[in-house]
């Protein structure tokens, strides 16, 4: 995930004096990548209040599924726990002004395809914006098709939530 530029005079300034582009996450910042496979590799982000980077990470999934295509038993999903966790919501302490990215923690977990995130600044609450499931009558064979359930959400994030 890259990038974005400081004044002249910070770290982000081209020696010509022209704004670079520098790796913030992944690529060369110190910094391993997003975990990400298959689909849903589009992130959102946005910086909250206190200058951490918030970023989506999707699942790799629609129905949770695993490598047959079938719900593992329980209905455990395997892909949203571990350092790798997919379908959940980092928080990551930036280093300012060098606009790096320091350690991070999971904010919470269980959504599959966060498209839009935005804070309300008056009650600094987070908010998400969750893409249902795909062709939901292969997991669900009683139900015809995707327009009959689940519908697209719309998530108060909390913190350390499922």
């Amino acid at each position: 995930m890259a990038a974005f530029f400081h004044p002249i005079g910070q770290p982000g300034i081209a020696p010509d004096g022209k704004p670079a582009l520098l790796d913030v996450i992944g690529g060369n910042s110190g910094s391993a990548p997003l975990p990400g496979r298959d689909r849903h590799l589009l992130p959102a982000l946005l910086f909250d209040a206190k200058g951490n980077l918030i970023v989506s990470v999707g699942s790799a999934s629609d129905h949770c599924e695993n490598a047959e295509g079938t719900m593992a038993p329980g209905g455990v999903c395997a892909e949203r726990n571990g350092s790798e966790a997919l379908g959940v919501i980092r928080t990551y302490a930036m280093q300012w002004p060098f606009g790096k990215a320091g350690r991070w923690q999971v904010l919470a977990r269980g959504l599959r395809n966060s498209m839009a995130m935005a804070i309300d600044a008056r009650s600094a609450t987070l908010w998400q914006a969750d893409n249902a499931r795909d062709a939901i009558q292969l997991a669900m064979p009683s139900l015809k098709n995707d327009d009959e359930l689940p519908h697209d959400e719309l998530n108060r994030i909390v913190a350390g939530a499922d």
